[in-house]
């Protein structure tokens, strides 16, 4: 009896495509989606294990799951192995679907972000597909959205603005501010020599409406709108890429994004932005 339990166990597992005692993490689940949907392949043996040991890394800081999956994101369609896929704007925007939603694009939404990329860098649309509501709904079935706020916060400034994930060293800077740092002087000194340092650290190049577009990424989290990104991009050749940056982190939209910050940092609140 134990030996035909033992070959009904096996079998399931076979049949199953996966062995029954080696059901995947929902950690390695996440990194192997998002291989197969980005890079079309199955994640090999180095890739799973240096992207679960980033995603671990990130936990340790107190970075959600969910702002962890969006820097493996990143860190694959921005691969070499990507780029050398050369996918046109239709295949682009289906990874897109397949990466965020989990689903192959609709005709309606396939034209509307082919047509995006008629103004819009690629980057750009990725800040989209994530700020979408569909996408949250369907990360809220598989992650806590927030673990810590100030960690997320950092984490998506550091995706849109640098394109990759925060060094040690910038965890235990913003860890040492939010210990110690007023509430005024976190919001009027800290976050932007945050957003500065991330910015200079960039692996990002190209383009000015690639630079806008990050900032938008970075800071607002979201894409640029068509009217912004024009505006900013004819602004550039009589400002500089400085002064851009200190006018998006002076703007209300984002000091109500940092205000977030406030009930974790802040025993007594300053006035609310306008």
């Amino acid at each position: 009896m134990k030996k035909l339990l033992v070959v009904l166990i096996l079998l399931t597992g076979v049949f199953a495509g996966t062995p029954a005692f080696a059901a995947a993490s929902p950690l390695d689940a996440t990194i192997q989606r998002l291989y197969q949907a980005i890079l079309h392949r199955d994640a090999d043996a180095a890739g799973l294990d240096y992207w679960r040991g980033e995603s671990q890394r990130l936990s340790s800081h107190a970075v959600s799951a969910f702002a962890a999956s969006h820097l493996v994101a990143e860190g694959l369609f921005t691969s070499a192995e990507y780029t050398a896929q050369a996918r046109d704007d239709e295949g682009y925007v289906r990874d897109l679907y397949a990466a965020y939603l989990d689903r192959d694009a609709d005709t309606g939404g396939l034209e509307y972000w082919k047509g995006k990329l008629q103004t819009l860098p690629r980057e750009a649309l990725r800040a989209g597909f994530i700020s979408t509501p569909e996408h949250r709904a369907l990360a809220s079935r598989s992650f806590n959205l927030s673990v810590y706020v100030p960690m997320d916060f950092l984490a998506d400034m550091s995706r849109g603005l640098s394109g990759r994930a925060p060094d040690e060293a910038t965890f235990a800077a913003w860890s040492t501010a939010l210990r110690t740092q007023s509430c005024t002087d976190l919001l009027a000194r800290q976050v932007p020599a945050l957003a500065v340092a991330l910015e200079a650290s960039s692996l990002r190049a190209g383009s000015d409406a690639a630079y806008v577009s990050s900032v938008y990424a970075g800071l607002l989290q979201r894409e640029p709108d068509d009217a912004g990104l024009a505006f900013w991009v004819g602004w550039l050749p009589q400002g500089s890429r400085a002064q851009l940056l200190t006018g998006f982190l002076a703007s209300r939209e984002f000091q109500q994004r940092a205000w977030q910050l406030v009930p974790y940092a802040c025993p007594v609140p300053p006035p609310a932005p306008g």
